[in-house]
């Protein structure tokens, strides 16, 4: 599976010179087929990709429009229906078909989709950020929101690397795991949470 990860400074400073080779440090490992980034001053999103076909390793990702950035992990099962509603190529790539699929329904286009996914869509016009997962929650997504940053990954540790607070063990969501009590959205660290299977998150004017 490929992985993604994005950070967003809400003030609007500068992200640090290191950040992108710091996020291929951390994510090395899941970047078999090579890693892409989108960054503007005060934000970054990245690609690292695990391509399953031909057309899939071509596909520039993150996919970049005039009004858009979208970075996925994805696999949808249902292609010919989305060809159908869509209009998109018979042979694009599922990332280009969440994007028609974007383009027809917005937001509401998760109820469309079947498949294996987690992904963002950033909005340059509007300044808004959408992620979703699958309705299983087979593709894992992290994130970690403060008044400062918000930061999203594939991998907890993804998120660790960047948060600006230290850990904060979560030892009562670790315990209440075991009695299959606990908030299924809590994970080890207190600040981090799963958007879990079949959710999504919007984040507008640096509010969630």
């Amino acid at each position: 599976m490929s992985a993604i990860f994005g950070i967003i400074n809400k003030s609007r400073n500068l992200l640090p010179p290191d950040t992108v080779q710091r996020i291929s440090q951390v994510l090395q490992h899941r970047a078999i087929d090579g890693m892409d980034v989108w960054s503007a001053p005060y934000m970054v999103l990245a690609h690292f990709k695990l391509a399953m076909n031909e057309a899939e390793r071509r596909q520039s990702m993150p996919l970049l429009t005039e009004d858009l950035v979208i970075t996925a992990d994805i696999r949808l099962d249902n292609r010919h229906y989305l060809l159908q509603q869509t209009g998109a190529p018979a042979n694009c790539t599922n990332i280009v078909l969440l994007l028609h699929a974007w383009k027809k329904w917005k937001e509401a286009c998760v109820a469309h989709l079947e498949g294996e996914y987690a992904f963002c869509i950033w909005n340059k016009v509007t300044q808004q950020c959408f992620l979703a997962t699958d309705h299983i929650g087979f593709r894992a997504l992290y994130y970690y929101d403060s008044p400062e940053v918000f930061i999203f990954c594939s991998e907890q540790k993804g998120v660790e690397a960047f948060k600006p607070s230290p850990p904060r063990f979560n030892e009562v969501s670790l315990i209440e795991y075991y009695f299959r009590q606990s908030c299924p959205a809590a994970t080890y660290d207190a600040d981090i949470w799963n958007l879990c299977g079949g959710n999504t998150l919007v984040l507008a004017n640096g509010m969630m």
